[in-house]
């Protein structure tokens, strides 16, 4: 038999059918459990407000085929809506599932899923390849110091002694001289080789350069005397000029002089040695394929209180990663213009995708590469 339920037994003690001790017992449990209690008052409120009367119900006077009568215009109202409702429910049924086989089918001719443009996220399309290399940062600035042991440390180009210059924010020692001048090679042995001097040098960019390798608009200077001497500042305009022969203290007075002459802040050259030896390492990663490592370095430069140049540099150093993984993309697109190259096309976007790990790019190309497998068509690309 099947056990009674709390509520049946409530439906019981309403009913009047309970023994007095399983009222007790019901009521003694309902006491210790609010939640029954509660339900015990609901249940007594209900039969009592169910309870049968004792006022006579008159008979009812309306007859079914007059309730039918009546219900006949609702009875065709409602059976037009239905008909509606249910041709509504195909149409959207229809428009639906069109519209999902759309989205997993694709048609050849441009539609579904290989026929919508794929838009990327970091690889630029559009972007034009860089005009030039970008601005010259020499490599002996990696580990560059004007005066080293007893000797000034002498630039022999002028280009780089410029580029130097900028990189560092010092101006140029300019010692224009020919290879048989006596006085040229006087004013090496004696007033360049003073100690002073060489302490002095240390501010500035020594560049000696001679007047047979030299651009013409700094042969032209010799007009002005012989050993042509003065400083230039990083664009190359001349700030103070001494030429002739100078002992080591005419020359002290015309560099001091020219210092202060010059409103620039320079930086500590174990600083741009550093920064240079940074730069160096970033487009050696760009140059070995490993793209995430490049990138990162050129990142960090960009962002730091680095050098005018050495900003651009790294500018351009990143500018050139964007291009190559373009490029990548582009090459794989080639290869996918027919079914038989897909396949060498998916495994091309693998290998770019490894070498352009921990870049945005990656991102971008492994996109291509899953719409490429899934549909065996290259997606168009926005």
């Amino acid at each position: 038999m099947k056990e009674r339920t709390p509520i049946d037994e409530m439906r019981a003690l309403a009913a009047g059918s309970l023994t007095s001790e399983e009222e007790g017992r019901l009521r003694a449990r309902c006491e210790a459990d609010p939640g029954l209690r509660g339900l015990l008052e609901e249940v007594l409120e209900v039969f009592a407000l169910t309870e049968p009367g004792d006022v006579e119900i008159p008979p009812c006077r309306l007859e079914f085929e007059g309730v039918l009568g009546a219900l006949a215009p609702h009875r065709a109202r409602r059976a037009v809506l239905r008909r509606l409702l249910r041709v509504a429910v195909a149409v959207l049924v229809l428009v639906v599932g069109a519209f999902l086989l759309s989205r997993v089918i694709p048609d050849e001719s441009g539609g579904g899923e290989a026929g919508r443009e794929l838009v990327l996220k970091a690889i630029p399309l559009d972007a034009e390849e860089p005009s030039g290399t970008g601005p010259e940062i020499p490599g002996v600035l990696a580990g560059y110091r004007p005066v080293e042991g007893n000797a000034i440390r002498w630039i022999h180009s002028f280009g780089t002694a410029l580029a130097a210059a900028r990189v560092s924010s010092r101006p140029v020692l300019l010692f224009l001289y020919h290879p048989t001048c006596p006085a040229c090679r006087w004013m090496e042995e004696h007033p360049f080789s003073d100690p002073r001097v060489r302490e002095i040098a240390e501010h500035y960019v020594p560049a000696r350069i001679s007047v047979l390798t030299a651009p013409p608009e700094i042969r032209k200077l010799a007009r002005e005397g012989w050993p042509w001497l003065g400083v230039l500042d990083p664009d190359g305009a001349t700030v103070l000029a001494f030429p002739g022969t100078r002992n080591a203290s005419g020359l002290l007075e015309h560099l001091r002089k020219a210092g202060e002459l010059v409103h620039l802040r320079p930086r500590p050259w174990k600083e741009v040695a550093a920064l240079v030896r940074r730069l160096a390492a970033a487009r050696g990663a760009e140059e070995e394929g490993r793209y995430g490592t490049a990138l990162a370095g050129y990142r960090a430069l960009d962002r730091e209180n680095a050098p005018g140049p050495i900003r651009a540099a790294a500018r351009g150093g990143r500018r050139r990663v964007a291009l190559r993984a373009r490029d990548a993309l582009l090459a794989a697109k080639d290869m996918a213009e027919t079914p038989e190259g897909v396949p060498a096309a998916v495994e091309a976007l693998d290998e770019a995708i490894a070498s352009f790990r921990d870049t945005p790019f990656a991102g971008d190309l492994r996109s291509v590469r899953e719409t490429l497998a899934r549909t065996g068509r290259f997606p168009r690309l926005r």
